[in-house]
């Protein structure tokens, strides 16, 4: 399983381990770091940034800030939630025999 997760621009693993919990069934554990400026890169491809320009220039208030930010970190949220759910199905589909995946953000 060490050789699965490696270096990339996007994350890095610490810690991999598989434990055997029966004849055919493995539980893959690993502790993750995510590049913060990739996870936003494939943040902002997926938005019409002109758009987002002009929300940013129409902040005039805390509560305006606050909002913004309140929608923003939800979306980035969902993109690395995206994220880790690709990781475990690169596993699970390299490693059928992994029945459970568990990855630790770091």
């Amino acid at each position: 399983y060490l050789r699965l997760m490696r270096y990339s621009k996007q994350w890095y693993q610490r810690r991999v381990r598989g434990f055997p919990q029966g004849p055919s069934y493995v539980r893959f554990k690993a502790e993750v770091y995510f590049d913060t400026d990739t996870i936003t890169d494939n943040y902002l491809k997926n938005l019409d940034t002109a758009s987002l320009l002009k929300e940013v220039r129409a902040i005039e208030t805390e509560q305006d800030l606050q909002a913004f930010m309140n929608h923003q970190s939800t979306h980035l949220i969902d993109t690395l939630a995206l994220e880790v759910d690709r990781l475990e199905y690169l596993i699970k589909r390299k490693y059928p025999e992994v029945r459970h995946v568990d990855l630790e953000l770091l």
